[in-house]
């Protein structure tokens, strides 16, 4: 089968491991990799691998919402570090390796952050939405426990014109319920489904994904965590994408090269990935 990893991180700590990753991703059919970016320091690891792998590896860059809180909103701490990111857009650019997607971005209330902090993390947020409209590029989103303000946020600063296009973006390693899927999908963003859905305990989250249109859903693995059955305990990489795929195709009664090809249809035309589609 043919599919793509729309959310991969490759940590600079295993760059000894990413060229075997890399080829077994593409032993194991892979048309290609989404390495997401979203620290401080704009993510050395995937800008690395997306340079050395520019027909498989794509890149996303954004601030995360740890970057956010580490680095607040107070004496323009934003502003430069909005103006960085499109500086580095812009080499990246002079160097041939193009920005497929601003993140991963977003909201992370989990750990009961201070209203401070909340409020850089939304600050962040709303800043790099207006950015991926102004460079016409979708959005990899993660939103924990805090889904009204997630979706408050992006139906204020989301693209209108990406949103049109079907190109918003994508709630990256969903596991919130229908009423926040349903929510999103009316947006018109994307859900990535993540090894998470494989999980024993995961049966309220199948329940949701089975409900969802398949042309809004996207495979992930978010490599090095969240490794799928039947592989737990092994690090996550982009070739384990395929047993996700795999429970999905079981579970909504269709094949995995379905759910293969839907899903990398619908990677390819989010993110406009030079791909050929019948590869």
């Amino acid at each position: 089968m043919t599919i793509f990893d729309s959310h991969a991180h490759f940590p600079p700590e295993t760059v000894s491991e990413h060229d075997a990753q890399i080829e077994r991703a593409r032993n194991a059919g892979l048309a290609g990799i989404l390495a997401v970016g979203g620290n401080n320091e704009l993510d050395t690891g995937a800008t690395s691998m997306a340079s050395k792998f520019p027909d498989f590896v794509f890149l996303s860059l954004g601030y995360e919402r740890d970057a956010a809180m580490e680095i607040g909103t107070s004496d323009g701490a934003l502003e430069k570090s909005i103006s960085d990111l499109r500086e580095q857009i812009n080499s990246l650019r002079s160097q041939g390796v193009f920005l497929r997607a601003i993140g991963e971005i977003g909201l992370d209330f989990s750990r009961n952050p201070s209203e401070s902090d909340k409020e850089s993390q939304i600050a962040f947020f709303a800043a790099q939405l207006e950015l991926a409209d102004e460079l016409e590029l979708p959005c990899t989103i993660h939103s924990r426990d805090a889904d009204a303000e997630t979706l408050e946020t992006i139906e204020r600063y989301g693209s209108q014109q990406m949103r049109k296009k079907g190109r918003l973006g994508v709630i990256h390693c969903f596991t919130r319920d229908k009423n926040f899927a349903d929510a999103a999908v009316e947006l018109g963003l994307h859900i990535g489904i993540s090894g998470i859905y494989t999980f024993n305990n995961a049966s309220d989250l199948r329940g949701t994904v089975g409900t969802l249109p398949l042309e809004r859903l996207l495979v992930e693995t978010d490599c090095p965590y969240l490794t799928p059955a039947p592989m737990r305990g092994k690090p996550n990489e982009p070739a384990m994408v395929v047993h996700t795929a795999t429970r999905m195709a079981h579970d909504m009664q269709t094949t995995p090269e379905k759910i293969a090809k839907i899903t990398t249809d619908n990677a390819i035309k989010l993110f406009a990935l030079p791909i050929n589609r019948h590869v």
